[in-house]
This record gives C-alpha cells, structure tokens and sequence, in this order.
C-alpha cells in the first residue's frame, strides 16, 4: 500500500465542513504588528490562529514569540470535538511547527 493511495473506508462519517479551504487559509496567513506602546513598545506580534484563549480573550489576541513560547507550556483545558464514529479517539495537540519549510 503506497503513502498517498486513496483507500475506501466504510462506518466512518465526518462533519461536513464547507468552508475548509478558507477556513485553512485563513489560518495559515500571518498577521503581526508592531507594537506602538506599552511594555512590549518596538516588538512584533503575531495575531493568534485559529482563536485566542477563550478564557483571556484581550490578553492572548495578539503575542510576541516570547509570549508564545510562554502560553504553550501552560495547561490545556480547551478542546475542539470533530469527526464521529466508534473506530477510537485521538486527542492531539500541537504545540509548535518551527522552522518547516515553505512547500507552496
């Protein structure tokens, strides 16, 4: 069986999702500014993808890699559910993709 060999597989059912390729693009797109004031006055930001914490909206929106770094060593306590079936769970979370190479 090949890597990328399309396979049928039957029982399992996904959510439909009309808008993923905007949806990943829209994650994909780096945005960041710099910072006019404050005690981050001079540094980069980056816009956080796909949402900031929920719990500190105001505070997590916008980051420096600094802070970045920081909020991933911090517990998790939100997920997102997707897909169904009675095959199994998966429960993933990524924490960093440093240095990657640009394929496009």
């Amino acid at each position: 069986e090949k890597f990328n060999e399309k396979k049928k597989i039957s029982n399992i059912s996904f959510p439909e999702m009309p808008n993923v390729g905007t949806t990943l693009k829209s994650i994909m797109t780096v945005h960041s500014k710099k910072e006019l004031k404050g005690p981050d006055k001079g540094k980069t930001k980056y816009l956080i993808r796909p949402k900031p914490d929920p719990k500190r909206v105001e505070e997590t929106s916008w980051l420096t890699k600094e802070k970045i770094e920081e909020e991933t060593m911090r517990p998790s306590y939100n997920w997102t559910d997707i897909g169904s079936g009675n095959l199994g769970k998966v429960f993933v979370e990524v924490l960093g993709c440093d240095n990657l190479p640009n394929l496009d």
